[in-house]
């Protein structure tokens, strides 16, 4: 099995994610969001271990932060070492329910709703980065897009993203409790 290490960069952005502000999943895992003049972030991120630095060595990196492994709906695995305050499913977590192993997430990924970042560069040559659309809480509001995503906290794997009925199909695999369920199951 091929291992990247990958640094995973912390978002910013605000939450609007109700009353659940840093809440703490158990694992290490919590939600995370940081206030600043936009309200479309909030996403699930690792509170143990240090914050790992763009210019730190892989060993560093290593000693710094925890081996996540990320099971897509292929199976196929990757690896990330994500350090204190790293994104581990990213903005917008729309959902979350957990218990002493699992964390189910309904994620509404601002990429696919409101386009991927473009660079701008103006005249001054100051570089900015925009969406084709820009991000709201009324766009993600009224998007019908979502992906599902299953956390096994206790072995640092993360399942996803899934359309609906392969996340209904891999919960059963791995033997999520029936009475674990995301807002759209009940």
């Amino acid at each position: 099995m091929k291992e990247l290490v990958i640094l995973c960069l912390m978002a910013f952005g605000i939450i609007s994610c109700g009353e659940d502000k840093w809440k703490n999943y158990g694992g290490g895992y919590e939600l995370g969001y940081f206030d600043i003049n936009v309200d479309t972030q909030c996403w699930i991120q690792l509170n143990i271990g240090e914050v790992i630095y763009g210019g730190d060595t892989k060993e560093e990196q290593i000693r710094k932060g925890k081996w996540i492994k990320f099971v897509d709906r292929n199976n196929s695995i990757d690896s990330c070492i994500v350090g204190k305050g790293g994104a581990v499913i990213d903005s917008y977590v729309d959902d979350a329910i957990f218990d002493n192993k699992f964390i189910l997430v309904d994620q509404k990924d601002l990429d696919s709703i409101f386009g991927p970042y473009k660079i701008h560069i103006d005249q001054n040559n100051d570089t900015s980065s925009i969406r084709k659309i820009p991000e709201s809480m009324e766009g993600i509001e009224i998007s019908n897009f979502h992906q599902y995503w299953i956390i096994n906290k206790n072995i640092d794997y993360v399942y996803g993203p899934f359309r609906k009925e392969e996340y209904l199909q891999k919960k059963k695999e791995l033997g999520v409790p029936v009475n674990l369920k995301l807002k759209f199951e009940k």
